[in-house]
């Protein structure tokens, strides 16, 4: 499974008819999609509650929430919706985008939140603005663009307080870093990532990649393991050089695998997890 998607879809069992045809028209116009149909194999075996809240809370650039009586009713749709305005209460931004097969209320989706009703529009037609959603926020984007020729980014370059120019493709959105597909796998063709962080957390770059987002440091596949491609990470102050690795990240001190155990492949240490001795 890619580290982000472009957009995440919430929907009951009942309306899967609906929106498998969105996501398969999504899929087919080369948009990032999580669909759980698409993701069988990585989710066999995970822990569904906390992963979904993963997806729809950090891994989405929107999440399209299908409402209708059935959704309201689930389970499972009411914890993704949870886990969705968890991110849009963070965001200055539209995240959630309601779409609606009925008049059902759900619980923080306001009346005035403008909406599509499903009743008016098919499948083909929510694909089209869902992809122009799509294009109108990178438009908008602090980014350069990730269309073929545009500039590369410096990799981790700092765009805003906790986003960074994503150093898998260098800000172009693509995996080969010249501005052709396919889509860079990290960042889902947006060209930044968001990282997690604490108000008095610090952007530091990775030590394993040396702030590339590759673990063989050429621009190639795979990403790099420490920092999943990000090339930066947060880490609260004061810290501290790993002795293990010597800041290199990596237990054989070549900058090859393993990850260094202690501070998996980070390089550095918050004295905030050096342990205590006792007398």
């Amino acid at each position: 499974m890619p580290s982000g998607y472009e957009v995440c879809l919430s929907f009951a069992g009942e309306d899967r008819v609906y929106v498998e045809r969105v996501a398969s028209a999504l899929r087919a116009e080369g948009v990032a999609v999580f669909y759980d149909l698409y993701e069988q194999a990585d989710l066999w075996g995970k822990d569904l509650y906390q992963h979904l809240d993963l997806v729809y809370r950090e891994r989405a650039q929107f999440c399209v929430i299908f409402i209708s009586k059935a959704y309201a009713e689930k389970l499972w749709t009411r914890h993704e919706l949870r886990s969705a305005q968890a991110r849009a209460f963070q965001e200055n931004r539209e995240y959630i985008l309601p779409a609606r097969f009925d008049s059902t209320e759900l619980p923080g989706v306001l009346a005035t939140t403008g909406f599509v009703d499903l009743t008016k529009t098919d499948a083909t037609s929510l694909t089209r603005l869902i992809i122009e959603k799509l294009k109108t926020s990178r438009l908008r984007s602090p980014v350069h663009s990730s269309s073929a020729g545009s500039a590369a980014l410096t990799a981790g370059e700092l765009i805003e307080s906790n986003i960074v120019a994503c150093a898998r493709c260098k800000g172009t959105g693509t995996r080969d870093r010249d501005g052709r597909p396919p889509t860079c796998p990290v960042c889902s063709g947006i060209g930044q990532v968001r990282i997690a962080k604490q108000p008095n957390d610090e952007i530091v770059s990775c030590k394993f990649c040396r702030g590339d987002g590759t673990r063989d440091r050429d621009g190639k596949d795979p990403e790099c393991p420490a920092c999943q491609g990000a090339g930066s990470f947060a880490m609260a102050h004061p810290m501290v050089t790993c002795a293990a690795c010597n800041g290199t990240g990596s237990r054989d001190r070549d900058h090859r695998s393993p990850l260094c155990a202690v501070c998996k492949g980070r390089g550095l240490l918050s004295l905030n997890a050096i342990p205590i001795i006792e007398e």
